[in-house]
């Protein structure tokens, strides 16, 4: 009688009981009907692939493995690069959520809302806003039927109502750089100071967040939520000093 092959932890070197020393996963035992081990199951409980999940995670999961041989949890979502892509290219985690439907994508940027607490316990609430303002941007934008014409007639009529928030709640509008394109773009508001006013900002405050937006080459065509938080908040990504907490 032939031995039955030895059965590891799915999660591979990201397993959370793999052997310190050999990196190994840990070995699931012949009663252990799930490709998780019990360690990777609590930690990544209603994420994964599984049938006591819903279905629209495998969908998730599989644009997350596609660039990955590691099965995939909806929490690696916050361990993708997400400054890799550069001009006219997508990083890591845009690579990701292109790959989604506007369905699955509402689902996704639900399932963040409901795990918010926990996410910026784990990863902090730089990476949990990064991650949900560009799940959440990118549900709205495949959301809209395709000849949607996004002019900025009044403050309220954009059909992107976008806002990040820190946990401490500073809040950040996110459709002024949208609407600061759209209205260059459109040759009915030509001058600097005339698109300022109907942004509501100062001209100098306008020029400094047009300039952020030239350094990036910001374009509707292809918009980052990474972009869009440091346009508006004028500053690099990243820890913020503790000062300023």
């Amino acid at each position: 009688m032939g031995s039955v092959a030895k059965r590891e932890c799915v999660r591979g070197s990201r397993c959370v009981r793999r052997d310190p020393q050999t990196g190994q996963p840990e070995a699931l035992s012949r009663y252990n009907k799930d490709d998780f081990c019990p360690g990777c199951q609590r930690e990544h409980r209603g994420a994964y692939v599984s049938s006591d999940n819903p279905r629209w995670i495998g969908a998730v999961a599989q644009s997350l493995e596609a660039s990955s041989h590691i099965k995939a949890s909806l929490w690696d979502l916050f361990a993708l690069d997400r400054r890799n892509g550069g001009p006219g290219k997508r990083h890591e985690l845009g690579e990701v959520i292109s790959r989604l439907d506007a369905g699955k994508l509402t689902k996704l940027r639900d399932w963040l809302d409901e795990n918010r607490e926990q996410a910026i316990e784990r990863y902090g609430d730089d990476a949990w806003l990064a991650v949900r303002v560009n799940v959440g941007l990118s549900a709205l934008l495949k959301s809209l039927p395709p000849k949607t014409q996004l002019l900025p007639e009044a403050k309220d009529s954009l059909p992107l109502q976008i806002s990040a928030f820190r946990a401490n709640g500073k809040v950040w509008d996110l459709n002024v750089p949208i609407r600061a394109a759209l209205l260059k773009r459109s040759r009915r508001f030509p001058r600097e100071r005339i698109r300022a006013a109907l942004l509501g900002m100062k001209r100098s405050s306008y020029q400094r967040m047009e300039g952020r937006m030239e350094q990036l080459g910001f374009s509707l065509d292809k918009i980052s939520a990474d972009d869009l938080l440091h346009i508006v908040r004028g500053e690099k990504r990243g820890p913020r000093p503790r000062s300023e907490e």
